[in-house]
């Protein structure tokens, strides 16, 4: 399965969410395309709508990123190392990671500007609905899942347009719910899967988030 463009996978994505309309939800998006993704669902759901934005750790020699941070510090690994593995690597690299580790933060901080720090009162007490574009591996769900910690929520939602198998096996392990339109056997990049892949740059999908109420369809019942 093929899309003509973010909105519109976010536009099939709608019926499968229908039975949270009565309830009070927000949207975390993984990832900037994701923001699109969720902008039909937000409308239907009367939602807010947050995009997550995350840091890679990288660590010499190594393709895969050894963790990720968040803007409020939150660190997650990843689970493609073993704990053998990522042991290994702090006793190594500690001086390196924690200096990442700042560096990155810096990173985001700076990117979040005007709109500063996600508002985790947004998220408690409400299905809180984890939107990726596409996904590969489990690794951006740990993340969030790891964001969420702090935060009491009543019910954690992953969704996607498509996903492969092991990354749904992710997503089933980690929420009380997934949802994906479409299984690939070959992943072949986000993008392959979209006709039409324009995406804003992160300052306009932060003021689509902020400004997102606008949008809402119709009175919620």
């Amino acid at each position: 399965m093929y899309f003509k463009d973010r909105l519109s996978a976010g536009g099939q994505l709608v019926p499968k969410l229908s039975k949270y309309r009565s309830d009070n939800c927000s949207i975390v998006a993984l990832s900037p395309g994701a923001v699109l993704v969720g902008v039909p669902i937000a409308e239907q759901l009367h939602s807010n709508l947050i995009l997550l934005l995350a840091e890679d750790i990288d660590i010499p020699g190594e393709p895969t990123p050894l963790a990720a941070v968040t803007s409020d510090d939150s660190f997650t690994y990843n689970p493609l190392f073993s704990i053998g593995e990522i042991e290994e690597f702090n006793m190594e690299y500690f001086n390196l990671i924690q200096q990442e580790r700042m560096n990155q933060l810096h990173n985001l901080h700076l990117i979040l500007g005007k709109h500063g720090e996600i508002n985790k009162s947004m998220l408690r007490h409400h299905v809180v609905i984890l939107i990726s574009d596409g996904l590969n591996n489990g690794f951006s769900i740990n993340i969030a899942k790891n964001f969420l910690t702090s935060v009491a929520i009543k019910k954690m939602v992953s969704i996607a347009p498509f996903s492969t198998y092991d990354a749904f096996d992710k997503m089933e392990q980690a929420s009380d719910e997934a949802v994906v339109l479409n299984m690939v056997d070959n992943f072949l990049g986000v993008d392959h899967y979209y006709d039409d892949n324009n995406i804003p740059d992160v300052n306009t999908l932060l003021d689509i988030s902020d400004e997102i109420a606008l949008l809402w369809k119709h009175p919620k019942t």
